[in-house]
């Protein structure tokens, strides 16, 4: 992924970074056999942070974004694109706080997470309270409220990460 070759052209350099960092990172992870709580842990770390940022950078277009996404989460029936829509959101957020590097990063983290739930936990998303904890991150970074948006972005994945936690245990339990 790092040069690409066009016959009786020549071989150049890819454009853009994500090309070099998204493949060896998302290997480790596999490699690493990283779990699911350790990856919800880097997210509490990293992404209130970002919504923090958001609210102090955030342009109407990103706003835009970040609604858009909540309209297709609520609309959606199907858990893929309710997924992706999910990850839209967190994108648009990771875009507004102006840390391009942290979106690429970021990225590769929602993917490895989403791949696990798709796969893991097809019977268990919620719908409700994801989109009313995504309506509040976009309000306090629409009213540029930098430690509300913090505080909401780390009360949605600590929820999240209890939800999930819960529904190992059911697992568990009736195995």
């Amino acid at each position: 992924g790092v040069v690409s070759q066009r016959v009786g052209d020549g071989t150049y350099l890819n454009s853009g970074t994500d090309i070099l960092l998204d493949e060896p990172l998302d290997f480790l992870i596999v490699m690493e056999d990283t779990s699911l709580s350790e990856l919800f842990e880097l997210r509490l770390l990293v992404e209130p942070e970002l919504a923090s940022r958001a609210a102090q950078r955030a342009q109407s277009a990103d706003l835009a974004k970040m609604r858009a996404a909540i309209d297709k989460m609520r609309g959606s029936r199907a858990r893929q694109s309710r997924l992706t829509a999910d990850a839209d959101f967190h994108e648009a957020i990771f875009n507004a706080s102006g840390m391009g590097v942290s979106l690429l990063i970021i990225r590769v983290l929602h993917r490895a997470i989403f791949r696990t739930l798709a796969h893991n936990f097809v019977g268990y998303m919620q719908l409700k309270a994801p989109i009313a904890r995504h309506e509040a991150i976009l309000k306090a970074i629409a009213d540029g409220d930098a430690e509300a948006a913090r505080q909401r972005m780390a009360d949605h994945l600590t929820e999240a990460r209890a939800h999930l936690v819960a529904i190992k245990r059911i697992e568990s339990e009736t195995v």
